[in-house]
């Protein structure tokens, strides 16, 4: 969503209502579009009243709405069904940036407070949801979660302050968070729960991702099918680690909103396979960095080339 060219005035409270420019949706719990403004003037409106974020809503974390993980296990005839909930990432992943300053009166990106009441079993987000996948290293022991990333939420910079009469966090003078789409392209993308997704960034911050609710219904009952897009919040500049709590798709669709050539990150996504993985930018593949140039057919080296801001869009290598 762009504004651009906007006047908003006398936004303030009055006889006991606050007024708000911007107020992020209270009924949509799937996921809210980025807004970007520019060019907005502001008259007579309180500070305070620009933006609000309100919290979660805790009467759709239920098996039939926003479920959080889905396992089936079949053994000897018997059908077994677990279900975890937790909450929709609706209000949790609102973004807003302010390119000209002129809304919030320098330029900034303002988003959630992805990380409220972690550790809250009813809301069904903590450290007990974090993918296990993600609790190791690369030889199987175990990490200490709370040393390697001692923060939650959104990955911000010390720059960041959060702002209570909003409910979200102010980033002054950087505009480069955009909204990144993990999305599994299999076949059983509503039927195979792969969340919470864990993505944890350099700077040592762990945020998980619900996605959308159920809104589907079958013979009078929910369907429990969600299709796997996840929202998630990142800034450039920045790499990330991904895991799933499930087995990683077989095609995953990666997209950074509204973004142009200034916009870079690195990912790194887990496979629990040594089989080589394929990747596509724009539709037209692009071969490991580690192949072995010597052969003729594709063979992936032992070297690990680590990736760099500098690398082309695409670049990519296979760490077995």
């Amino acid at each position: 969503m762009t504004l651009t060219n906007n006047t908003f005035a006398f936004f303030n409270d009055r006889c006991s209502r606050r007024d708000f420019v911007i107020h992020v949706s209270q009924n949509n719990d799937d996921g809210q579009h980025p807004i970007v403004s520019q060019q907005i003037s502001v008259y007579n409106t309180s500070t305070t009243n620009l933006i609000f974020n309100g919290r979660p809503n805790l009467d759709v974390v239920n098996p039939s709405d926003c479920v959080g993980k889905n396992k089936n296990k079949a053994k000897r005839r018997l059908f077994s069904l677990f279900l975890l909930d937790m909450d929709c990432d609706g209000l949790k992943k609102a973004l807003i940036t302010d390119l000209d300053g002129s809304l919030f009166g320098q330029a900034a990106s303002v988003f959630s407070q992805a990380e409220y009441l972690w550790g809250n079993q009813a809301h069904g987000v903590g450290d007990y949801r974090i993918p296990s996948v993600a609790l190791s290293n690369l030889t199987g022991q175990q990490i200490n979660v709370n040393t390697s990333y001692p923060y939650r939420g959104i990955s911000r910079s010390t720059t960041c302050t959060y702002q209570s009469s909003w409910q979200m966090y102010f980033c002054p003078n950087t505009i480069d968070y955009r909204m990144l789409i993990i999305e599994s392209m299999d076949s059983d993308t509503e039927t195979r729960r792969l969340s919470p997704v864990a993505v944890m960034s350099d700077n040592g911050y762990i945020d998980l991702i619900n996605g959308p609710q159920d809104h589907g219904w079958c013979n009078g009952y929910t369907c429990q099918k969600r299709i796997s897009t996840f929202m998630s919040l990142i800034e450039s500049g920045h790499e990330y680690e991904i895991f799933f709590s499930s087995t990683t798709p077989i095609q995953t669709r990666f997209r950074l909103l509204n973004s142009d050539a200034s916009i870079k990150t690195i990912l790194s996504i887990y496979y629990d396979s040594l089989q080589q993985i394929d990747v596509y930018a724009n539709n037209i593949y692009v071969a490991p960095i580690n192949r072995d140039m010597s052969s003729s057919s594709l063979i992936l080296t032992d070297q690990i080339n680590n990736l760099s801001l500098t690398n082309q869009p695409g670049s990519n290598y296979f760490n077995r």
